[in-house]
């Protein structure tokens, strides 16, 4: 392969990791990739095949969010189990406010 070929590749290459550190360098961009990779983790039914297809593309999405930037990956997932224990937290007062409505009917 010529080597401006190769500065081709290197490129694309420098683009696609520069893009995943923006993208991860937003709390918003962090948790649309949470998601999508929960989203594409996500099990559930006897469709192993498809399922395991889910997987492997999150798998590589992840991989390259790694090598882009391993600090916001982490800084993601982080992020992620906060809101999740925000939102139980919010679910836990509100089923406590639904009891004590029930309570005084």
């Amino acid at each position: 392969m010529s080597s401006n070929v190769n500065k081709v590749f290197e490129d694309v290459e420098r683009r696609r990791v520069s893009d995943l550190q923006w993208v991860l360098s937003d709390p918003r961009g962090r948790r649309v990739f949470q998601r999508l990779v929960d989203i594409l983790y996500e099990s559930g039914s006897d469709r192993y095949e498809f399922h395991a297809g889910r997987r492997s593309v999150a798998s590589a999405i992840r991989e390259e969010a790694l090598e882009a930037s391993l600090e916001m990956v982490s800084l993601a997932h982080s992020e992620a189990l906060a809101d999740a224990e925000k939102i139980r937290g919010r679910i836990a007062l509100a089923h406590a406010a639904d009891a004590e409505e029930r309570e005084k009917l």
